[in-house]
């Protein structure tokens, strides 16, 4: 097992510092942002276990703050804080949930609440910059599988679906 995460973390650390772009600044961005969050899930995502509810949480830096109320029959929570004083805060009744988080930088909030007990519940989020908010209540079929990206510094998106 040990190998295992040894292995990762070398190829994690490895393909972070040996990529060259040649791309622009903000697709440069988007495609660090999409893969820190397939290597959230593919570290997170252990085959070998049977459970149905699961959260991961991983936080570096001081003073990081995660909260995680779920009510479903199956769900799959990860979440990576890397920096300081960043919040996360959940509240999410429904069949299924997958989360995937990432904050990357210092006072950053986010926060997911519905109460509806939809069948679904499927959220990414990102997020590197300082002192960012994202704030979710409920959930519709346009929010049922809802991709958020927020780059930069003091921003804040509410997103209201009833």
């Amino acid at each position: 097992m040990k190998r295992y995460i040894v292995l990762i973390l070398i190829m994690f650390f490895g393909a972070l510092t040996a990529q060259n772009y040649t791309n622009t600044s903000s697709e440069r961005e988007q495609v660090k942002s999409l893969y820190i969050l397939e290597q959230v899930n593919r570290v997170n995502t252990t085959p070998n276990y049977s459970f149905n509810n699961n959260v991961y949480l991983r936080q570096i830096g001081n003073e990081n703050l995660s909260s995680v109320i779920i009510e479903s029959s199956k769900s799959n929570i990860n979440i990576l804080q890397k920096g300081d004083k960043n919040q996360v805060h959940l509240n999410i009744k429904a069949t299924e949930v997958n989360e995937n988080i990432v904050q990357l930088g210092n006072n950053n909030f986010f926060r997911d609440f519905n109460r509806r007990n939809n069948l679904k519940h499927q959220v990414d989020v990102y997020q590197k910059g300082d002192n960012q908010q994202i704030m979710m209540n409920g959930a519709n079929s346009l929010s049922e599988k809802i991709k958020i990206r927020l780059i930069g510094n003091d921003k804040t998106i509410y997103v209201n679906s009833f």
